[in-house]
């Protein structure tokens, strides 16, 4: 007798039941990693953005603008991340400009926003100020503090990751994401 090559239709739906039960188990994990990736991305854009800041305040040609300094502003607005950069002049001769503006990630929100020093948040709103260098002072910084903290939360998941800016270097950590079971 003369043995048939290929697979009987009970190892077929054996194989599809298991295939079945791996993909239900995984589901979850990648939904979740999903949105632990929006959440990263966020905190992302938002470095992005107080890096652009500081980097007009920077630029060789804010001299001729009449601007003196160049600020983040970062809020919650509408239930959303929102964000705005300015230009402030320096005397009334000059006006401000909004550079850009706009919400981040409509899943994400600013949880809370701390500081080294209680009085340079209002509102739960961060304004960062970058100062255009004059001759050799390179003096970049904030309205009143050294070290901010930005905890964004996702808002199906309340995840949780931190932001955290120190201001006399520039320096942009962001920390890891703290899951909230």
């Amino acid at each position: 007798m003369k043995k048939s090559e290929g697979f009987t239709l009970i190892e077929l739906l054996v194989s599809i039941a298991i295939l079945a039960l791996l993909l239900i188990v995984s589901i979850p994990q990648f939904r979740t990693y999903g949105k632990q990736a929006q959440l990263k991305d966020t905190a992302t854009e938002l470095k992005s953005l107080i890096l652009r800041t500081r980097g007009l305040a920077l630029s060789p040609r804010t001299e001729d603008t009449g601007i003196s300094k160049y600020q983040i502003i970062i809020s919650e607005q509408n239930n959303r991340v929102h964000w705005e950069i300015k230009g402030i002049a320096k005397n009334e001769s000059y006006q401000n400009i909004v550079v850009d503006s706009g919400d981040l990630e409509k899943i994400v929100i600013v949880n809370e926003i701390t500081a080294d020093n209680p009085r340079a948040i209002e509102n739960n709103t961060l304004i960062l100020d970058y100062l255009i260098p004059s001759g050799d002072i390179n003096r970049f910084g904030s309205n009143s503090a050294n070290q901010y903290t930005i905890q964004l939360k996702h808002k199906q998941t309340n995840d949780k990751i931190n932001l955290d800016i120190i201001v006399a270097t520039s320096q942009i950590t962001i920390g890891d994401i703290n899951i909230d079971e």
